[in-house]
Parts: C-alpha cells; structure tokens; sequence
C-alpha cells in the first residue's frame, strides 16, 4: 500500500461520512478520491469551483467538504465563508499549497481554526489528524463544583 492510499486507524470517526471533493485539478480529484474512500468516506461528488461547490452542496448535504482554496470563479475561502452561511455547522477541510504557507494561513487565523488546514500534496496520516480534531466531539464542560458553606 503507497502513502497515498494507506488505512489510518480509528477511522470510525467519520466511517460511512459522505464527503464532497471541491479542486480544479481533475488529477487531484482522483488522488483525494482514493484517499477518502480508502479512509472509508463515501464520494457524495465533486465539484471544479467554488460556485459548483455551494451548489452541490445544497444539494448533496455531505458530512465533510474537501475545499481547495486556489479556484476559478470563486476561491475556496471565499466559499467556505458562504457554507458557513448557509450552514454554520459545515465540516471543510481547506486543502491546499497554501497549508504549507505559514503566512498565507496564519492571516486567516481568527477566522479559520489552523486544524481545517492539509497541505498538498496531501498525507493521508495528516489528513486524518485534521479529520480527527474536525468530527471529535466538543469535550464536556464540566461545571466547577460550589464551595460549601
């Protein structure tokens, strides 16, 4: 098994999770298409652009959008802000070059959690780190016990 297509463990996380492929590269759709299967996500779609992209996805109502930033016709950040408002509970993993760019990422930081970021070419092992922090559930809050009287 390559790096490309190789099983993480604990993939029950997101097992059986429809994902949606949003990139302008149709070879990258293919490699990110094995991974996310391999990783035992279901394809919902794919999609070249932004615009495709919100379209698909009100249609399609996937668990995970897999987003690549640099697009035609409407950029991945761009886009991710539009899901939000279309849903504010919306899973997207921003994949791209621009993961590996400290200062390009680190200028959206207030707006976007670093953890959504995966870097091209994509890991499969850092990619389900991302997809870990991404479908874990919120640790409890556990309220302070009252001091006694």
């Amino acid at each position: 098994m390559n790096k490309n297509t190789a099983v993480v463990p604990n993939q029950e996380l997101w097992q059986g999770k429809r994902v949606l492929i949003v990139d302008d590269s149709p070879q990258l759709i293919i490699t990110l298409r094995k991974i996310y299967e391999n990783l035992g996500f279901t394809i919902a779609g794919t999609a070249a652009d932004g615009l495709e992209a919100l379209s698909a996805y009100a249609s399609l109502k996937p668990d995970l959008v897999s987003l690549d930033i640099i697009m035609p016709n409407m950029h991945g950040i761009e886009c991710l802000r539009k899901l939000r408002e279309l849903d504010p509970k919306a899973k997207v993993l921003l994949v791209s070059r621009l993961a590996k760019d400290r200062q390009a990422s680190s200028a959206y930081e207030r707006e976007i959690p670093e953890y959504i970021f995966v870097a091209k070419p994509v890991d499969p092992q850092l990619l389900a780190e991302s997809l870990r922090a991404l479908f874990s559930p919120p640790a409890p809050v556990i309220p302070s016990a009252a001091p006694s009287s």
